[in-house]
């Protein structure tokens, strides 16, 4: 086996875009932002609003800003729309490696630790990857064959790991099953009261474009995004952006027990309980119950139920999304506090 630099396997040319001279024409564009959701964000030349490089199928995409979280991805084409990322990747083109090898290499301790050792700015979601030094880093080459059977056995270990999931996912399913047991069928109660009716529903706020604008980014202040609603297991404590002071004039607060609940993308009626006061964007409705009627617990856990039909009834596109309308109409089985 080999060891090459990046810059030695990396055959991409950086070819820059300016979308807004096709505003008409829709793009699918590796962002930052979207890679929670994996799936690229499908957006006009009007709605981007900056330059962005050009991508395609294969190509390995390393986030640099912000490192230490851990954000590589492979490009694959979802539409027929052309592909676009975000300057914020380092892209790496190889015709002669697999790029999954390639992914999870970039995705080891040892890439990361040399990601992260070399980084320039201030701290915190500031501080950005050196794509001249990580050009340097080496990258072990083995046989294409090699690099496939890597590949392919790391592929089956986070099958595994998602069966492990789904095994904790029928779990709840029969945490489900006693809640009928108890309380009644949530999707269609006999007696009930509109969500608007018994909480105020909120949504949440980022109005900066371009949407990764670094001076609001790097300050005291958790700033969750829809991945981490989806990925925190209902009691959201953890994040891994933060805002600045000018960050927070420009966002929405929400404090703790307020229960939120993702409107986009493929997290669509995911649901949790804030543990710690949060900023949330645009995707992320906050829902603060009325505690003379509900308890956050038993609101959260009924909202669980309403996830798959939320995800049936959103518009049938990549950018599919639930409106405050919607979710204040949602009939609330109507159950006295205390047995809640």
């Amino acid at each position: 086996m080999t060891i090459k630099s990046v810059s030695e396997i990396n055959e991409y040319v950086r070819t820059s875009v300016n979308p807004l001279a096709t505003p008409d024409q829709l793009f699918e564009l590796y962002s930052v932002p979207s890679f929670d959701s994996d799936y690229p964000e499908i957006v006009s030349g009007a709605e981007i609003g900056s330059a962005k490089v050009t991508v395609e199928e294969g190509d390995v995409l390393i986030c640099k800003i912000n490192p230490r979280i851990n954000r590589v991805w492979v490009v694959r084409h979802n539409t027929d729309y052309p592909l676009l990322a975000s300057s914020e990747w380092i892209v790496v083109r190889s015709k002669n490696m697999n790029p999954h090898y390639l992914k999870w290499y970039f995705s080891s301790s040892s890439f990361r630790t040399l990601l992260t050792s070399q980084v320039t700015g201030i701290g915190g979601s500031l501080t950005r990857a050196q794509p001249k030094q990580v050009a340097k880093y080496p990258v072990p080459v083995p046989s294409r064959a090699e690099q496939d059977y890597i590949a392919g056995v790391l592929e089956r270990i986070d099958e595994l790991l998602l069966k492990q999931h789904q095994q904790t996912e029928k779990l709840d399913e029969l945490v489900k099953s006693r809640f009928i047991e108890l309380f009644g069928d949530p999707l269609h109660p006999v007696h009930s009261r509109a969500l608007g009716d018994v909480a105020m529903l909120e949504r949440g706020r980022f109005s900066p474009r371009p949407r990764n604008d670094p001076r609001y980014y790097g300050g005291d202040y958790p700033f969750i995004q829809t991945g981490d609603i989806a990925g925190c297991g209902h009691r959201l404590s953890e994040y891994r952006q933060t805002l600045n002071e000018k960050g927070i004039h420009v966002s929405k607060k929400f404090p703790a027990g307020t229960v939120v609940i993702a409107i986009v993308g493929a997290t669509i009626g995911a649901t949790a309980i804030l543990e710690i006061d949060v900023y949330a964007p645009d995707s992320v409705i906050g829902i603060s119950v009325n505690d003379e009627l509900y308890n956050n617990v038993f609101m959260e856990a009924l909202l669980q139920f309403w996830q798959p039909e939320l995800v049936r009834i959103a518009p049938e596109s990549a950018r599919a999304n639930i409106n405050l309308g919607i979710l204040q109409s949602i009939p609330i089985i109507d159950v006295e506090l205390p047995r809640q």
